[in-house]
């Protein structure tokens, strides 16, 4: 069955940011795991200590790790999400947000 990874880039809004994480975390983050297809979803936030130069898309980083026959379907569970409302949205975040599907061409190696 077809792996991947869903990355997104998110930014809160202007003077949203604990809001934002809030929602994030007790709310965005478990509502798309428990979307058919979503294995795991986990959240960074770019290092103050980042040595190469130039801005990532934003600041928060999730990383969604997903499995299906359709890796398209899956994450488009997320829309069918927002349009049902199971899904909740917030005016926490920015509206700019980057979203990209890695299909996995690998096995895992861990150390």
């Amino acid at each position: 069955m077809p792996r991947g990874v869903l990355v997104v880039y998110t930014a809160p809004a202007e003077g949203g940011e604990v809001e934002f994480n809030r929602w994030y975390d007790e709310l965005h983050v478990p509502q798309l795991v428990a979307l058919p297809g979503f294995k795991s979803g986990t959240r960074y936030k770019v290092s103050e200590q980042q040595v190469r130069p130039g801005d990532p898309p934003g600041p928060y980083l999730a990383l969604y790790e997903v499995e299906g026959d359709d890796l398209h379907d899956v994450v488009g569970g997320i829309g069918r999400g927002f349009a049902d409302g199971s899904i909740t949205r917030t005016d926490s975040s920015s509206p700019s947000s980057s979203l990209t599907l890695f299909e996995q061409v690998s096995e895992r190696q861990d150390a």
